[in-house]
């Protein structure tokens, strides 16, 4: 998914409406303002809040999936690691927010991936 449709996606789940495409993407918050939207793939802050909005069963989902987004890569490249308790909770403290963001929309079934096109 490109950055911008996360962006949707993300809205559309945390319960914004009046989405807006051009000029910039903005749209009426839950709380009922007009504004800019977050930039989930760039703000820790704005991932933050939204992964406050997970039920509990969601956050295990999420921190299961977080860390295989995190873990997969450098597997491929290094070979299957052997990773302490300790080694996850440090690469989930530091995942971005782009890597927060696929791993929210994956947890909500929302997550698309690209079509090839030939």
């Amino acid at each position: 998914m490109t950055p911008k449709a996360q962006r949707i996606a993300i809205a559309t789940t945390l319960g914004w409406t009046n989405l807006h495409i051009a000029p910039g993407l903005s749209g009426r918050n839950p709380a009922g303002n007009v504004q800019a939207l977050p930039d989930w793939t760039e703000d820790l802050n704005a991932m933050h809040e939204a992964e406050n909005t997970l039920s509990q069963a969601q956050q295990e989902n999420y921190s299961h999936t977080l860390l295989g987004l995190i873990c997969d890569p450098v597997e491929v490249e290094y070979g299957p690691l052997n990773l302490t308790q300790a080694d996850c909770l440090w690469m989930i403290l530091h995942a971005t927010a782009a890597q927060r963001a696929e791993a929210f929309l994956r947890t909500k079934g929302l997550w698309r991936d690209e079509e090839l096109k030939t």
